[in-house]
């Protein structure tokens, strides 16, 4: 047999292969010598470095760029953003974008690197010129000092018609680069008094999906007229039509206390399916108002903004089904109820209005005034305004357990939500009325002890069974990521009212307001949950790598929540790979910092490292960091006295087969290249040689099967075997 070796004897060798050591891996030992080990090391990892060297200096290039409409004139007050196809990272960072100078200039100072470049009409040139707008998109691999003219080349119509498939005046028009979602955020394109829009294009990119563009037509609600908001996908070879048949209706109603209706009511509603995080529109409601919206995932935030106060609901979560009507309804009655957890005397205000509506958090644009006092007999042992210290929230935790005869009053002014005013409480602290009932929940991989049901409840949404599903879901993605199975199962989960997140070995724990987050809508909202499992992973045996916290473990717990994240959307690979882009993007202080923007972050700048190791040699340096973690290697360096952070970036370097502290000084770690160096040698130095194994009929193939040393015997155990198959093609498997 000449060649390569096929896919499949491949395939057949590799699984009989691995299957009959793996069968006596109880067994098996490889007797070797302390020799020389050469070139060889153990891990000898043949990564593909195709970016190193063109990353090495992370250069910063000024990129002035000129808006022009389709005419060539300058374009001032154009909106622009610069987005990094490799790292996710936008200038401006998040939903800003910058604004072109009266020459219609804007400058950047960014990486160098595989850019997109978009710039809009923004809301100068939409309001001179009504039913007009341009959106142009330019992809640039950066090398210097770049000077770029962004103008668009052709014109297209957009038309939009209402139900009745009569013309629809529309108030706000976005596109998003389609191929981009939901990385990027919609930008504004106009406004048509007409339902007719002529829109200026540039599509200057390589692949075909970036032909397409995703329109947002959104007209707001009136005392007397309905609100739209819809979104269309369309080629930008052909004019695009967008219509509200087939929509869906949200029928909503907002009350003052009296019940009669009420005008100081809106809702904010989100798109998940096109942009991830805070980009939001808002609709007013005049007592009742109808909505016309796309069918898609929406979160709907109700808010109540009465003259001096501020009200913002807990999100209401809906997946919109074509033709399809739903009902909310907002306001009369406010309920009060106490709810206080024992250990640390935790504490929850929940507010709700008469339609299940839950209140996330207010404020009367000062400081509230929530006063507690407690009570221990005749002696006052707690006094404050807990208001001061609760900025998004109504969870508090005191952090100190009373006598269980202690005491309370409390005194909380909520304003004129619901009619309920200034209320005065009193009573026994740790009253049963008061007291958190838990039960238990049993899931496939978690014991689950979580607040009774009456508190998952959001606007008549029961959010148990979401929270447990997404764990269970997100806990198997990092699972496949990893190609791990941990042990100690069933794992410790626990709700209360304290924590955001915290994690352990085997263990989770959340506060019950991420908890009952909308989590099955938004990736966004997951990534508390992906975070504090990540570190379970990393915590919980085969996977305990005890890296000095939180420089290295925060940022490899995030780094395994977001490939946990894109994992869920590995069928839709383009929107997985936004995704996580998306949450790159997110931690720009890397590059602040090596620009002179901002003050070193140790966190902030290794999060980026582990971005830069992935994106460079892919997340198998990751996956092979933690089993080499569970060997002697690590045991050899520590006992020579490299710290913890050292002998990971030696771990990295070894199996990148590059020094890697130049990356560390870059990002502000104290790291030498002598340091890395001389624990390169010393794992050179120690490692027992390897044994080749050709296989008999297979042209091409060796397998390399690498040992450490037992330590006082002449044994090696086995902790990798690498499968070379000639055609450039290689896979390791490794054994802690």
């Amino acid at each position: 047999m000449s060649g390569a070796v096929s896919k499949m004897l491949r395939a057949f060798l590799s699984a009989c292969l691995l299957s009959l050591l793996l069968s006596t891996m109880g067994a098996l030992k490889l007797v070797a010598k302390r020799e020389s080990y050469g070139q060889n090391l153990v891990a000898n990892i043949e990564l593909k470095n195709t970016l190193t060297q063109g990353f090495r200096n992370f250069s910063f290039a000024q990129v002035d760029v000129t808006v022009t409409d389709s005419e060539g004139n300058v374009v001032k007050g154009a909106w622009i953003k610069a987005f990094s196809e490799e790292w996710g990272v936008m200038y401006p960072h998040f939903e800003t974008w910058g604004i072109t100078g009266n020459a219609g200039k804007y400058s950047f100072n960014i990486p160098e690197g595989k850019w997109i470049f978009i710039a809009s009409s923004g809301w100068d040139y939409a309001r001179s010129h009504p039913n007009r707008g341009f959106f142009v998109a330019v992809r640039e691999n950066i090398t210097g000092k770049t000077s770029l003219i962004l103008k668009p080349v052709k014109t297209i119509t957009i038309k939009v018609y209402n139900e009745e498939g009569s013309p629809l005046p529309v108030d706000e028009i976005y596109a998003l680069l389609t191929s981009r979602i939901p990385a990027l955020p919609p930008a504004l394109i106009g406004w048509s008094p007409s339902g007719l829009f002529h829109l200026s294009i540039g599509l200057f990119m390589e692949r075909a999906p970036d032909s397409n563009l995703t329109i947002i037509a959104i007209k707001r609600t009136g005392e007397s007229s309905d609100g739209y908001l819809l979104v269309k996908t369309a080629p930008v070879s052909q004019d695009i039509v967008i219509t509200s048949i087939n929509s869906s209706t949200l029928q909503l109603a907002a009350y003052n206390p009296d019940g009669s209706l009420s005008y100081y009511w809106d809702v904010e509603l989100r798109l998940p399916d096109l942009y991830l995080p805070n980009w939001a529109f808002i609709f007013k409601l005049y007592g009742k108002n109808t909505l016309h919206v796309s069918p898609m995932n929406v979160l709907i935030n109700p808010r109540f903004i009465p003259p001096e106060w501020y009200y913002y609901f807990e999100g209401i979560a809906v997946t919109l089904e074509p033709g399809q009507t739903y009902s909310y309804s907002f306001g009369k009655r406010v309920t009060f109820k106490l709810w206080v957890i024992k250990h640390d005397t935790q504490l929850y205000f929940d507010v709700r209005d008469e339609f299940g509506n839950v209140l996330a958090f207010y404020d009367n644009r000062g400081i509230r005034n929530i006063r507690l006092r407690i009570f221990e007999g005749s002696n006052k042992v707690y006094d404050d305004n807990i208001g001061k210290y609760i900025p998004g929230t109504l969870f508090y935790g005191i952090g100190k357990t009373f006598s269980d005869n202690a005491y309370f009053t409390l005194d909380v002014d909520l304003g004129p939500l619901g009619g309920l005013g200034s209320i005065s409480l009193n009573g026994t602290l740790y009253d049963k009325r008061n007291l958190v009932v838990f039960r238990t929940i049993h899931s496939e991989n978690f014991n689950l002890t979580v607040p009774v049901e009456d508190l998952w409840s959001i606007s008549g949404q029961s959010r148990d069974k979401v929270f447990v599903k997404s764990l269970e879901n997100i806990y198997a993605a990092i699972g496949d990521f990893l190609g791990e199975e941990l042990s100690l199962k069933p794992h410790r989960v626990e709700v209360n009212f304290e924590w955001c997140g915290v994690a352990g070995t085997s263990f989770v724990g959340f506060g019950l307001g991420v908890a009952r987050w909308p989590i099955n809508i938004s990736p966004n909202l997951l990534n508390v949950l992906s975070h504090e499992l990540g570190h379970m992973y990393s915590f919980t045996p085969p996977l305990i790598y005890g890296v000095e916290c939180p420089t290295f473990c925060e940022p490899l717990a995030t780094y395994l929540g977001i490939e946990g994240i894109a994992a869920l959307y590995k069928d839709n690979p383009r929107y997985s790979d936004n995704v996580r882009l998306w949450f790159w993007g997110t931690h720009p202080k890397f590059f602040d910092y090596i620009a002179g923007k901002t003050e070193f972050d140790a966190i902030e700048n290794m999060q980026f490292i582990f971005f830069y190791l992935h994106k460079t040699y892919g997340p198998e340096i990751h996956k092979n960091f933690f089993r080499i973690w569970n060997t002697e290697l690590k045991k050899k360096l520590l006992e020579n006295r490299f710290n913890d952070v050292e002998t990971a970036f030696i771990l990295y370097s070894h199996l990148a087969k590059e020094n890697l502290a130049w990356i560390a000084r870059l990002a502000g770690l104290s790291i030498s290249e002598q340091r890395v160096a001389e624990g390169l040698a010393l794992i050179k130095s120690r490692l027992p040689p390897s044994l080749s194994i050709w296989v008999a009929g297979t042209n091409g193939l060796n397998v390399t099967i690498n040992g450490v040393a037992l330590p006082g015997t002449q044994e090696t155990t086995i902790t990798r075997i690498h499968w070379d198959w000639g055609d450039g093609n290689e896979e390791d498997h490794w054994f802690p």
